[in-house]
């Protein structure tokens, strides 16, 4: 997902969608900015039809999931990989652009038995969860409108949902999901965004005005609380996340 075009060459493996572009078509909620990335969440469960033994996989435009199956002890990532070793709570490990991009291509292009052998045993890869001194509520007030958090978390106990006294996040809206459960997932996000939509103030500061992509963020987690609870047998497994440095690529203020 992006919310501009891409500016490097994805290796053939992923496969770039550029919001306001690629979900211009079929059902969309293009119109609505407000939802951010989560737009293009949306057109993948409304307009695209995925088989049962396949994963719906969703990465940013400069993040990507760190793949330990791939990943040789030796060779050219001898160093990350060993980081990643040693380090069980490290959630990103950060890359220089070409690094990024290198890494990218890495991945397109290995063998991809490993990965697709170790998937067969899940039903859900999440980013490794930051943990924060505080609780994702207090910390949202903080950095974002407080009124907007006691809306989002009105509608999340009406919908059986944690409303943030726990202190981390999966973040960056990123995950590799079986179809059944991104079906069951966006349909409760749907429901609860929709409503919560209908409720905040919307307006237009070049941050703020995202509020719907910072809270699903939160929903993440919250869904994940209620899933976990509910079938304690679920298989997830939490990945770090590999992100590449792209200071040029910012776009201007004000601008998605």
């Amino acid at each position: 997902m992006s919310h501009l075009p891409y500016s490097y060459d994805l290796g053939g493996l992923f496969v770039p969608f550029v919001l306001g572009v690629d979900d211009a078509g079929g059902d969309n909620i293009t119109d609505r900015p407000a939802f951010s990335e989560a737009r293009g969440h949306y057109w993948l469960w409304r307009n695209m039809r995925f088989a049962d033994d396949e994963f719906v996989a969703i990465n940013q435009y400069r993040r990507c999931f760190w793949f330990p199956p791939l990943m040789p002890q030796g060779g050219r990532w001898a160093r990350q990989v060993d980081l990643m070793n040693k380090q069980l709570g490290q959630s990103i490990l950060l890359m220089s652009r070409q690094e990024y991009i290198d890494y990218v291509h890495y991945v397109a292009a290995a063998d991809r038995g490993p990965l697709n052998y170790w998937l067969r045993d899940l039903d859900l890869v999440v980013c490794r969860p930051l943990e924060y001194p505080r609780s994702i509520a207090q910390i949202y007030g903080e950095h974002h409108r407080a009124n907007d958090w006691e809306i989002f978390a009105q509608v999340c106990r009406a919908n059986g949902l944690d409303d943030g006294r726990h202190n981390w996040l999966t973040g960056h809206l990123m995950f590799i999901m079986r179809p059944d459960l991104f079906d069951e997932y966006m349909t409760l996000w749907w429901k609860v965004m929709s409503e919560v939509d209908q409720l905040v103030a919307h307006e237009d500061d070049p941050y703020q005005h995202r509020k719907i992509g910072y809270l699903t963020e939160r929903f993440v987690s919250a869904w994940l609380i209620k899933k976990r609870t509910e079938t304690p047998t679920l298989r997830v497994q939490t990945l770090p996340i590999a992100e590449g440095l792209f200071q040029a690529d910012r776009p201007a203020a004000g601008v998605m």
